[in-house]
This record gives structure tokens, sequence and C-alpha cells, in this order.
């Protein structure tokens, strides 16, 4: 379809929804609450994005010096640790994992003075935003473009109040890229990429839902007699409606019957199919390591989280998650704070129970290197063609390790 000098395609989602595809960009515009909204009505991908938000939320983020020491009394610290009268701050960093994955790109607003006399900041919700025109940009090829960068602004939806807004005054966090979809302000999101695994979940668990829903219905019909040489008579008028009606109080939902007892020579059938054999387990398994991949969340780290574990029963594939994924988005997240707030900010994890068990591996790592040295030189060689020997073979040596 053509309006304007635009060419816009859309497709009618099953649930009525309208996606529509504005060429100028990559990212889908879902009409009826967005991919937060796909989000939240999806159980796998609203656990993977909770995975991820949760470990995000229990990140200390605090000033340090050049030293990279903790600062006291900084006033970043009091900040993040109460950012606004409506969050703490683990629910205002689990909100804005869930908006970057979710839309890909996020606006933070902080209130206040300018840098560190800010009194508040807001995680903007992405949906609201709107800009005043096309911000697609061509290179910067003088410093006068700068300059023209701060002056542009967008129109911010606060309930029933538009606030214009100026980029200069925003903190600005994106997921994978920015300018990945033409608009250097924006970013694409990485649940697009996923729609149709969620559509796959979604899809298996409203089959669930219905046979759940219809398990111990029966077929009732009239049966032929086995000592008859005539056809079974068909049911008399009124009997089926009659049948119908009172056999919707049978069932295995709560509050319905399972017996059947009745006057008449009648056949019987169930019209039960075993999940198993529907295969709904291989098609959440599988469509959700898909998800899961996307969103960078290990199979082993999904399946702890269900289950309850805590970090000190967790594998050493969350000490990876945690050390990898979950790292370098508080890194990023910490990296941009820095660049606004013109402070040097830290993301850490050490506090965590499980994070003990890395120094536990470093310790059992260097023992096992020692006892490695210690049997070769036992064996005749001398510490230096220990050290060789242990490197030409692809060992870590003690000099190494240290």
């Amino acid at each position: 379809m053509r309006i304007g000098k635009l060419n816009i395609s859309w497709e009618r989602l099953r649930n009525g929804d309208i996606l529509n595809y504005d060429q100028r960009q990559l990212t889908a515009d879902w009409s009826n609450g967005g991919n937060l909204k796909l989000a939240l009505e999806n159980p796998v991908l609203s656990t993977l994005i909770n995975i991820r938000a949760d470990y995000l939320s229990q990140f200390n983020f605090f000033e340090v010096n050049d030293d990279g020491e903790k600062v006291d009394n900084s006033d970043f610290n009091r900040l993040i640790e109460n950012p606004n009268p409506y969050q703490s701050k683990q629910d205002f960093l689990k909100q804005l994992e869930w908006y970057i994955l979710c839309y890909g790109w996020v606006y933070q607003r902080p209130y206040g003075a300018t840098g560190m006399g800010t009194d508040y900041l807001y995680n903007l919700s992405t949906p609201d935003i709107t800009f005043d025109k096309d911000l697609t940009r061509s290179l910067i090829q003088k410093r006068s473009d700068v300059k023209e960068l701060g002056k542009l602004s967008f129109n911010y939806r606060d309930l029933d109040t538009d606030i214009n807004m100026e980029l200069k005054d925003v903190i600005q966090f994106f997921d994978v890229s920015n300018g990945l979809n033409g608009n250097p302000f924006t970013s694409p999101s990485r649940v697009t990429s996923i729609r149709k695994q969620i559509d796959n979940t979604s899809a298996a668990a409203d089959a669930q839902n219905i046979m759940i829903k219809t398990v111990g219905r029966e077929m009732i019909f009239k049966e032929k007699q086995s000592n008859s040489m005539d056809s079974a008579m068909p049911l008399a008028n009124g009997d089926k409606e009659d049948m119908e009606r009172k056999f919707q109080r049978y069932g295995a939902q709560t509050g319905r019957n399972r017996t059947v007892i009745l006057n008449k020579e009648m056949g019987w059938k169930s019209m039960h199919v075993p999940h198993s054999d529907l295969g709904f387990e291989e098609i959440m398994a599988l469509n959700s390591n898909l998800m899961g991949q996307a969103l960078q969340v290990p199979n082993a780290v999904y399946k702890a989280y269900m289950q309850g574990d805590t970090f000190e029963n967790q594998s050493q594939g969350l000490l990876g998650f945690l050390q990898g994924t979950m790292q370098a988005r508080a890194n990023d997240i910490a990296n941009t704070w820095s660049s606004y707030f013109g402070v040097k900010i830290k993301a850490s994890i050490e506090h965590l129970p499980i994070m003990s068990k890395v120094e536990d591996i470093k310790i059992d790592r260097v023992l096992k290197i020692s006892q490695a040295f210690r049997n070769l030189t036992q064996g005749g060689l001398t510490s230096e063609q220990a050290n060789k020997y242990m490197q030409e073979n692809g060992l870590t040596t003690i000099e190494d390790e240290q």
C-alpha cells in the first residue's frame, strides 16, 4: 500500500493485531501494545527476559576514583540506590532491561540540575516517544552539524500530557546497535527476529490449554447389537440433544462428574489424545532453545531458573552467563552513565554468593598446576625445563597464573 511517498505493508495477526512495516525502518510496530505486550503474554519469552532482568538488578553500580576504588558520599551512588519516588534500584534496573530487550532502545530522563545534581531518574516508555521529523541522518562532516544534533527534540506522552524533550537531556541506551534501522537515535529489537518462535510457543500453549479443557470428553453413539442382523437404529427425536445437554456436566475438570450411567444400549469412544502424542513438549523445547539463543540465555540457566535453583546449586554455565552476557550489559550501562554524568561508574557482581566459586576455581587451578610442576621437577627436570615442557604442551605455568 502506498501512502504519500511511503510504501506501507501490513499483516493481520491471529489475535487481530495489525503489524505494520515502515520501509524506512527495519523494526516492527506492534499496534496493540507492542513487543512488551507480546512478551508479557508469552511464558517462554517472559521467563527469558525475567532471567536477564533479575540478574541485572543484582549488579551494584557505583562511582569509583582513578584507582578503581569506590567513592564514598557519591551523588551518583545515592541516586542509583533511590532513582525515583516510585521505584527501588532493583525495579528500576529490571524495567530498563525489559524495555531494552522489547523495544531495542530506551531513553532515561534525569530531573534536577545538570550532571550529578540530578534528583530523579526515570526510564521513559519507548512507545510513548515520537519524533517531530525524520531523524535519519547523513554522515557528520563538519562541527556545525554536531551542534545541530543537540537541538533535535522529541515528544513524550506522559499520561495525558505531551512533553517536548531535547535529545541532549536524555541518556540513550541501545540493545543491538543504534542506526541499524537507518535512524541513529533508535535501534531494532532482537525480539523481532524470533517472532515465529514466539508464535510457535504461544500456539503450543494455546493447544495445550484446549486439550486440558476437553480432557474427559467422549463420543456416545447408538451401537449395533452383536446378535442382530439389522443396522443400528438412530437415536429417537430429542435423544441426541438431551444427551449432549446432560454430558456437559461430565469431564475431568473441577466440578464435573467422571462417571456416566445410562439406561440405554449405547456405544462409547474416548476422544482423548495423549499429550505425548502431539509433541507439545518437543515444540516448546526446540523453540525455547532458539529464543534463548537470541537473548543469549543458556539453556542450562533457563532450566535452573525454572526449577528455582539457588546460586549455589546452579551450574558452571551460570558463571559464564553472569561474567559474559550480563557483565557486558552492565558495563555498557555503566559506561553510558559515565559519559552522561562525567564520573567513572563501575558495575560489579562480586558480592553475589556464586562469585565465591570463581575464587575456588582459581585456587583449585593453581593447586593442580603446582602439582604438575612438582611432578615434572621430581622426575628429573629443572624448573626451566618443566616450564618449557608445560608451555610446549599447552599447559598453563605457575608464572602465567601469577
